[in-house]
């Protein structure tokens, strides 16, 4: 039988055991978003995921399945919208549309996801919810979580919440060194850091240096330092928790539908 962190990999009594054990749920909110030539498109949503499964894996709790939808700011020009670093990353009312973005909703919109990933949460006994990816989308998150709690009995934290910092933490950039060492970390075959050659100026990167300043190396300690604080941190916050317990999976009125 598997043993995963995963909610998608989990039988119904597995699921239960840990939401008993650590009713913690880890939401990577990623996008489907140009991370640099060099970089996954899915970089927001990789990197949380990864790092999710590693403080579960410690923490207790589980990862839920990533959200790529997001807001972020927004402008149109000439009929055609643009969303981020489409907008960030040229000269003002300058925009370029950057291939493979495919994200952008309203923040109003947002919320209503959010709303009913936290009511879904609610169901199925979760008391914690730590999410964290792009910037726009935790920025948002942070901004109802105190209604989020107030609404659900919730409690919502980001990874910045919980130990990370502005500068060693975890996706700090976008698709400069930071974020580039923590997907060489992941996976290599992932980066590939002569695509940046491709211009003069690289595009859309906002940050350090990733041809200078990006390595394995740095991607493994900021993987390693940062969910050693975040358990630490979570494991502080749930100390208290009666787990002693384990509800069973019961039904009444069943309605047979084998061979119909």
């Amino acid at each position: 039988m598997i043993n995963s962190v995963f909610y998608k990999d989990l039988q119904p009594a597995q699921l239960l055991e840990k939401i008993t054990n650590c009713p913690i749920a880890y939401l990577p909110i990623g996008t489907l978003e140009w991370h640099g030539r060099h970089m996954p498109l899915g970089t927001d949503m990789l990197i949380p995921e990864t790092v999710f499964a590693k403080v579960a894996e410690s923490a207790g709790g589980v990862v839920l399945p990533p959200l790529f939808l997001a807001p972020d700011i927004k402008q149109k020009i000439n009929g055609k919208k643009f969303a981020g670093m489409e907008i960030c990353g040229f000269e003002k009312n300058k925009p370029n549309q950057l291939f493979g973005n495919c994200y952008h909703i309203s923040e109003k919109l947002f919320y209503k996801i959010l709303n009913g990933i936290l009511e879904n949460l609610k169901r199925n006994g979760f008391k914690y919810l730590v999410a964290h990816g792009h910037g726009p989308s935790m920025n948002a998150f942070s901004k109802y979580k105190g209604k989020f709690q107030k609404k659900y009995g919730i409690k919502c934290f980001t990874l910045f919440d919980l130990g990370f910092t502005e500068t060693d933490g975890i996706q700090t950039d976008h698709a400069a060194s930071n974020e580039t060492s923590l997907v060489m970390s992941i996976n290599s075959k992932l980066v590939d850091i002569e695509n940046l050659n491709q211009d003069e100026i690289p595009v859309a990167i906002w940050g350090k240096d990733p041809r200078t300043d990006a390595s394995i190396e740095y991607g493994d300690k900021l993987i390693s330092t940062n969910v050693e604080q975040v358990v630490i941190s979570l494991k502080k916050i749930t100390e208290n928790l009666d787990n002693s317990q384990l509800p069973k999976i019961e039904f009444s009125n069943i309605k047979s539908l084998i061979g119909k």
